[in-house]
């Protein structure tokens, strides 16, 4: 006897193709009706929040990754929602969330995107201290150094 994957899988999976392949009004009800079956599911608030950040509505972006958080703190989440705030100019709240994001796991994406927020509110010397622990991460990394030598840091 074989698995099949259950509704809410095939929903998930029907859902995720159509938002690949542009296919937007279908993704988003693919998307809310997986909802409809599991209100707690974080993958399916956080795909319908990219959705509609690829689609530039930030509010309802944002709201999908709260829904999604509230359901589980998830790194890709925080990542996500820090990236929408900021788009908003809303650095104050970026800053916050791609911290606890970083807390739980260390991406170059939210060590980037941190920097800037905090740069975009002249905090160069927490960008600066930011910078230096993405540096002691990945010593090498391109971007990193020239926001080290852009903040006057040791390479």
């Amino acid at each position: 006897m074989t698995d099949s994957p259950s509704k809410t899988e095939s929903l998930f999976e029907e859902a995720k193709a159509h938002h690949e392949a542009g296919r937007f009004d279908e993704a988003i009800a693919g998307y809310q009706a997986i909802l409809a079956e599991d209100p707690k599911s974080y993958q399916a608030h956080n795909n319908l929040g990219t959705l509609f950040e690829n689609l530039g509505k930030w509010v309802h972006a944002e709201a999908c990754y709260r829904a999604g958080l509230d359901c589980s703190r998830e790194a890709l989440i925080l990542y996500n929602l820090g990236h929408v705030l900021q788009r908003q100019d809303r650095f104050e709240e970026a800053v916050e969330v791609y911290m606890e994001s970083l807390d739980m796991i260390p991406t170059t994406d939210a060590y980037f995107n941190l920097v800037h927020a905090q740069m975009s509110l002249n905090q160069n010397d927490e960008a600066l201290v930011t910078v230096q622990k993405w540096v002691s991460v990945d010593k090498e990394h391109p971007q990193a150094q020239h926001l080290l030598a852009i903040l006057g840091g040791d390479p």
